[in-house]
């Protein structure tokens, strides 16, 4: 790996729901890796029961750095029950009111790499030129999102010692870095599903580490990435 295309992503809401949610819908305040896979399928135009033997983390590697803090509100939704087209006519007799939560104006920059180039290059040209064959949004198909093209950065693997904390500008794998921590910053640590099968079944977890209020995360690693842009900028990111 040489290289990564580096885009944001952002909308105006975002409800990744936590699946331990009942009464309520709460929502993880990032979107996990899988709803990252979900989104480039998307625009690639990958079908629901092939992109997750085409995007596995092994052929696509994905960064998430939060640009703006974390913010959630709360909107009160009324749901339907809607069985049969009868249903509609009997202007939702069945219905309950149910608390979701929401990430309030989130956005987010991605960093990608995969193996497959000609999936790559497919992927740049439709960042480049702002196209993508099915609708993107963010957790929910109410949630519509939109993107922009920042570039394609070279990147370098770093596997050393570090003598004091490394400098993390995604948000991390719990178990890849010993956080420094700092009594201004706001640390989430979440369980997230990590890939999904075809059966759209999460079939590996893992526990990330993000600042909320959008700031590095400093601590011990042995193995991360160093991305430069085209200004000669650094920055320091770990995959999903």
């Amino acid at each position: 790996m040489d290289s990564v295309l580096v885009f944001d992503l952002w909308g105006d809401y975002a409800h990744y729901r936590k699946i331990y949610s009942t009464t309520s819908s709460m929502t993880f305040p990032f979107p996990p890796r899988s709803t990252l896979i979900g989104i480039i399928a998307a625009i690639l135009g990958l079908r629901r029961h092939e992109y997750p033997n085409l995007l596995t983390p092994s052929q696509a590697q994905v960064a998430l750095t939060l640009q703006k803090a974390i913010k959630t509100t709360t909107i009160t939704i009324k749901l339907a029950k809607i069985k049969s087209n009868q249903d509609f006519f009997g202007f939702f007799q069945e219905h309950m009111l149910i608390p979701f939560e929401f990430v309030k104006m989130p956005r987010y920059r991605l960093y990608v790499h995969l193996t497959d180039e000609k999936l790559y290059e497919t992927l740049k040209t439709f960042l480049i030129q702002h196209k993508s064959v099915y609708t993107i949004s963010l957790g929910l198909s109410e949630l519509l999102a939109n993107f922009a093209w920042v570039g394609e950065f070279t990147i370098q693997e770093i596997v050393e010692k570090s003598p004091k904390p490394i400098e993390i500008n995604s948000i991390a794998p719990a178990n890849e870095i010993a956080i420094t921590p700092s009594e201004k910053s706001h640390y989430l640590l979440e369980r997230m599903s990590r890939h999904i099968n075809t059966d759209r079944i999460s079939i590996e977890f893992r526990d990330y580490i993000a600042e909320a209020n959008a700031k590095p995360i400093y601590g011990d690693v042995k193995h991360y990435w160093q991305v430069s842009d085209n200004e000669g900028k650094k920055y320091n990111i770990m995959f999903l």
